[in-house]
């Protein structure tokens, strides 16, 4: 986003929905124009539309913190710092039937893969330990632990953690664990899970 640009650009969106021209894709409106911002790197204006946001009635969705940690800073007190403003945005919500929290796990599974490009692998450990369990978000793990770092021992505790808490290991998981063992010419455990697969 060209300098330049930001003070007409913004302007003209604040008039469409200060007017209430066109309500409806004005949420939307807002999170790509922060993307555009993230990727500018003009993180200051992200946090002047993200006051906008808050002054104007017009909710933050998950999906705005997603851009934000997709396209923002890569850094863990940058990962840190939008962790908390979700855990804000989710206590100031209802848990229970809140179209807001459908995606929850799809950001918490990106601050996974965002701890991943940092090699912060323990990291990751401690996010799991501290939020319920969520398939979406053992999957990712294992894709992480097996197929990114080739740590195959935190990659099997995922998985052995996946049976524990009661779900059933699906073939795209089971499909990634083949990927990870087939990096590092483990044949005879992917051998293993087929004899499994067919007992």
């Amino acid at each position: 986003l060209d300098l330049d640009l930001w003070e007409p650009l913004w302007g003209a969106i604040r008039f469409v929905l200060e007017n209430n021209i066109d309500q409806g894709w004005d949420t939307h409106l807002l999170n790509d124009f922060i993307q555009c911002c993230c990727k500018g790197k003009r993180f200051n204006q992200t946090k002047e539309v993200q006051r906008f946001m808050v002054e104007n009635d017009r909710p933050h969705t998950i999906q705005t913190f997603m851009r934000i940690l997709n396209f923002g800073p890569k850094t863990l007190t940058s990962i840190a710092a939008t962790l908390q403003e979700v855990q804000k945005f989710i206590e100031e919500h209802d848990t229970e039937g809140n179209g807001h929290m459908t995606s929850i796990a799809p950001f918490y599974s990106m601050v996974l893969t965002k701890y991943a490009e940092l090699k912060e692998w323990d990291a990751i450990q401690q996010l799991l330990d501290k939020l319920p369990p969520d398939y979406v978000l053992f999957e990712n793990a294992v894709r992480l632990y097996g197929c990114v770092a080739q740590d195959l021992n935190k990659m099997e505790q995922m998985m052995s953690r996946i049976k524990m808490s009661g779900f059933v290991i699906t073939s795209t998981t089971t499909c990634l664990a083949i990927e990870a063992y087939g990096r590092v010419g483990a044949f005879e455990k992917i051998q293993q899970i087929l004899r499994d697969l067919t007992a």
